[in-house]
């Protein structure tokens, strides 16, 4: 994926305008904590991961010749191959934005959020790029404050026997103080209120094994979830997977006036976007 392909994310910038924009805020920002407001500027953004020539997808006829692969390769000691993902990013998203990034599955949406949020154990950012997290570089970011930044993966994994109620309480007082807890219980009434899930709070969240809450609700809780940690920079991977339009329009309303509220960021790729989920975003 590169800014000049048609899943270009920085469409209504000039270049040069972007570079202006993107250079002085790396070199103006002071270097402080993270407050309750964020903003991002990454330049020269690279990403590559490293692949075997024989990898594929692996099934359930052919798990035991995946293995064997495996083994060949680590015993032959075949190189891996390069596989550049992304190519020279810039850009400024600034406190209180909300920046929605499109492209066809496979094109490297899921890769720039995953980049940004420190989520690179399978990746490799260029030594080269630069990445500014209001005034913090992303060491800083993401050894010191790691609980500023959120991502959302596609799929929802939660603990099957327990209820909604228990888990979105749970994912409130794990990003609170003990003495801020007597607050977490109107808050989570609140955000449930917000994405229609009162009436689910006390079923189980369920697996394929255990009988729970639907799909639906089950990825509206994911989202519940997020909302509950306030983090200030918010990563979204197509997080209205699984949902109608009409429940995936109130989440995009939600993120808009929350960071337009909080001035916070939140960067989310969408596939299929409809219109009326497209103009509710100001950067695309």
């Amino acid at each position: 994926m590169t800014p000049s392909s048609g899943s270009n994310v920085f469409q209504n910038e000039s270049k040069n305008a972007k570079q202006t924009r993107v250079t002085a805020s790396l070199s103006e920002q002071p270097v402080h904590a993270p407050s309750n407001v964020m903003s991002v500027a990454f330049q020269n953004l690279s990403v590559h991961a490293f692949r075997r020539q024989t990898d594929y997808q692996r099934t359930v006829s052919n798990f035991f010749n995946a293995w064997l692969t495996i083994c060949v390769n680590w015993v032959m000691r075949k190189p891996k191959l390069r596989v550049d993902i992304l190519h020279d990013f810039d850009s400024l998203i600034a406190s209180g934005e909300m920046l929605l990034v499109l492209g066809n599955p496979g094109s490297g949406c899921t890769t720039l959020l995953k980049s940004l949020a420190g989520q690179t154990h399978d990746l490799c950012v260029n030594p080269q790029s630069i990445l500014n997290y209001q005034g913090l570089s992303s060491k800083q970011m993401f050894a010191e404050f790691r609980d500023k930044k959120t991502y959302q993966a596609e799929f929802d994994i939660h603990f099957p026997t327990l209820t909604m109620r228990e888990t979105l309480e749970f994912a409130s007082k794990a990003r609170k103080l003990p003495h801020d807890w007597d607050g977490c219980h109107t808050a989570v009434e609140t955000v449930a209120r917000t994405l229609g899930l009162t009436k689910a709070l006390d079923v189980k969240m369920g697996n394929a094994l255990v009988p729970g809450v639907s799909g639906g609700e089950r990825k509206r809780t994911s989202i519940a979830e997020i909302l509950l940690g306030d983090s200030v920079f918010q990563c979204w991977d197509n997080s209205t997977r699984g949902l109608d339009s009409v429940n995936a329009l109130d989440f995009i309303k939600t993120l808009r006036g929350r960071t337009s509220e909080s001035g916070s960021i939140a960067i989310v790729t969408l596939y299929q976007a409809g219109e009326d989920r497209y103009l509710r975003r100001p950067r695309s």
